[in-house]
C-alpha cells in the first residue's frame, strides 16, 4: 500500500529502519543535524529521523 507521506527512520539515511511516517502538513522541531551523501537528516525525537526536505516538501526547520 502506499503512504503519502514521509519515513521517519530510525536513523539517519536510508539505510535505517522505517519506524513511522509523517504527513505532508506535519513539521517537526529538530534536534540535531546531519548530512550524509548530500543529503540533510534531522533528528526529531529519541531514535526519530527524517529527510530534513523531500519532494520539494520541508518537513523540519533548522536554524544554527
Amino acid at each position: 500500500a502506499a503512504v503519502n507521506g514521509l519515513r521517519v527512520r530510525g536513523g539517519p539515511g536510508t539505510t535505517f529502519p522505517v519506524v513511522d511516517f509523517l504527513r505532508p502538513n506535519d513539521r517537526e522541531e529538530a534536534s540535531e543535524l546531519v548530512e550524509i551523501e548530500g543529503n540533510e537528516w534531522v533528528k526529531i525525537g529519541t531514535a526519530r529521523w527524517i529527510a530534513k526536505e523531500f519532494n520539494g516538501i520541508v518537513y523540519a526547520e533548522w536554524t544554527t
